[in-house]
């Protein structure tokens, strides 16, 4: 007996423990049709959301690059000059955020009917200024003599002519050069504006295709996982083996369930 119930012990073990790899299959398999429709219903969602609900982004980008060259003997390393100016470039990503360049580079906008850029008075000034800051995003890659300017924003336009104002205005007034006690020029820096600000035909975001594609991975978990909670938690035996790996006991018979006919007959 002792022997018995060890086995029954083991086997209750393996039952609750989940299930093997082949029952995971035909699980899946017999709900095939809920698992589509969780995922189909998933993937909708994700279009609706993408297409209709989701308003469009658009990003214009702009980069400027510092070309470094030796004007004159330096009294130092040169390559410790590079660094010297590297060092600079993030109080310069800073400088080019700050409301007061924004400022100046809206000014300039406004002095072309094309741009769009209009203000009455100062106070229309100040508020267009606070929500241009909110768009533009000005970054110094790590180890690079660059600058990158971005604005995103729902209006394709505001974005490439905010980009465009701000990092010509950049490339105008940057001055990296390095000079000696006697002003001249020793380290000599020119900006150039490699990338200059297009008008973005296309959203940057949302990205339709990722999103359609993440639809489709969380419905695709979403229907395993309700699939195996709804075997799990099933109180019905599918089959004779389930039994036996419950009790520890072989199966030596079954009865089926009889249908009858409306006059008490067997079918």
């Amino acid at each position: 007996m002792n022997g018995e119930g060890k086995i029954r012990n083991t086997n209750v073990q393996e039952f609750e423990g989940g299930f093997t790899l082949v029952e995971l299959f035909q699980y899946l398999w017999k709900n095939l049709l809920l698992i589509l429709g969780i995922v189909v219903a998933t993937v909708a969602v994700g279009v609706v959301y993408t297409w209709l609900i989701v308003t469009p982004k658009y990003t214009s980008t702009a980069e400027i690059v510092f070309t470094i060259n030796r004007k004159k003997s330096t009294s130092g390393n040169f390559a410790t000059k590079i660094s010297e100016i590297k060092a600079e470039l993030p109080s310069l990503v800073v400088i080019l955020g700050s409301e007061e360049f924004i400022t100046e580079a809206l000014i300039d906008a406004s002095e072309d009917e094309e741009s769009g850029i209009t203000f009455n008075d100062i106070q229309e000034l100040e508020k267009l200024v606070k929500k241009v800051k909110g768009l533009v995003t000005i970054t110094n890659p790590k180890d690079q003599l660059l600058i990158k300017i971005q604005t995103t924003s729902v209006d394709s336009k505001l974005a490439y002519v905010v980009t465009k104002y701000v990092s010509e205005l950049a490339a105008k007034e940057i001055d990296l050069n390095q000079y000696d006690d006697e002003e001249t020029i020793i380290v000599a820096v020119e900006n150039r504006l490699v990338t200059r600000a297009k008008l973005p035909t296309s959203p940057s975001s949302p990205n339709k295709i990722l999103n359609v594609i993440i639809s489709f991975l969380v419905g695709a978990i979403i229907s395993v996982v309700v699939v195996l909670l709804k075997e799990q938690f099933s109180g019905v035996f599918k089959s004779s083996e389930e039994i036996e790996k419950l009790t520890g006991y072989p199966i030596i018979g079954e009865i089926f369930e009889q249908e009858y006919d409306d006059n008490g007959g067997e079918e």
